[in-house]
């Protein structure tokens, strides 16, 4: 039985210098500009997490939309060397204001065919860590996400855990602006209790949060806390994300979402059902689990996890 453990994946290939010859997009409000957003735009832009949408900008790279800014008083200048891909000469509405390259919602779309975009926009001076309200509070190459309720700026990592600082890991977080939108970001180590997880949910006493899990991190070998996912105990899950299964549950590459469970002393050496899983299950302990946490299976016990 194969587990995935948190990690966050940036892979894929690209080319920072194509993208000669894209055509200019339409014009958008006064305080925003768009730099590509189809996918043939999105096939041209460096390594990036499919959470970050398509689009020519990369938000990891602070310095990604100065060039598109110019003077910030020539409105739509046309194709220029200034980016990577191709930039534009001027950004006109911003009046010289900081600019950064964000991820949200398109402006429009049909409800089926939604998807984020990457898009050059207002910045701010806030800070990592410091407390925001939208992506504009914030510094170019991090956006405004929450927890419990409250925002705070954090860097994006698109591109994978290299865009962190030591301590940090590439978790996952709401934009504090677009409630639907979940963005990498760089995030602190919890060093939360993971083998608590089987009961702090049902009792709301978890140390990650309301909506959050504990989980452990591949890439760190540390506890951190993600964003709990809405796949329930016998749901296939992917393992592409640690946010796929609820609270209180695990992604099993070969048996979909598995409940935790608090395992006695006996039941490691046992083959009869638990009492604290469904009937017909047996509380198992995969190898890298604490001592008191398993996994409710009807297989044997598990093998080491794999990494999504």
């Amino acid at each position: 039985m194969l587990f995935s453990l948190a990690r966050c994946t940036g892979e894929g290939d690209g080319d920072q210098n194509q993208g000669e010859g894209l055509e200019l997009p339409e014009a958008p409000d006064s305080t925003e500009l768009s730099l590509g957003n189809s996918n043939e735009d999105a096939s041209q832009t460096p390594p990036t997490n499919p959470l970050c949408g398509t689009g020519i900008c990369f938000p990891d790279f602070p310095d990604y939309c100065d060039a598109a800014q110019g003077d910030g008083l020539g409105g739509f200048g046309g194709m220029g060397p200034g980016l990577p891909q191709g930039g534009l000469g001027g950004l006109g509405g911003l009046d010289g204001a900081a600019v950064a390259c964000h991820v949200r919602p398109p402006n429009t779309c049909a409800s089926d065919e939604c998807t984020t975009i990457r898009a050059c926009s207002r910045a701010g001076e806030q800070l990592e860590g410091e407390p925001c309200q939208s992506n504009t509070d914030c510094a170019p190459s991090m956006a405004c996400v929450e927890r419990q309720g409250k925002g705070f700026c954090a860097a994006y990592c698109c591109a994978g855990e290299t865009s962190c600082s030591e301590g940090q890991y590439c978790g996952e977080a709401k934009s504090k602006q677009y409630s639907e939108t979940i963005l990498p970001v760089c995030l602190a180590v919890d060093a939360c209790d993971f083998a608590a997880e089987a009961n702090c949910h049902a009792t709301g006493s978890c140390e990650c949060g309301q909506g959050y899990s504990c989980t452990p991190q591949k890439d760190t070998n540390a506890n951190v806390c993600v964003l709990s996912g809405t796949l329930a105990p016998g749901e296939p899950c992917t393992g592409q994300s640690p946010s796929e299964c609820q609270g209180g549950a695990v992604c099993s590459l070969e048996e979909g979402c598995l409940k935790l469970c608090e395992i006695s002393a006996a039941e490691k050496l046992s083959s009869e059902s638990s009492a604290s899983c469904p009937e017909g299950f047996r509380c198992a302990k995969p190898p890298e689990f604490p001592d008191n946490l398993g996994v409710c299976t009807t297989s044997s016990i598990p093998d080491e996890p794999a990494a999504p």
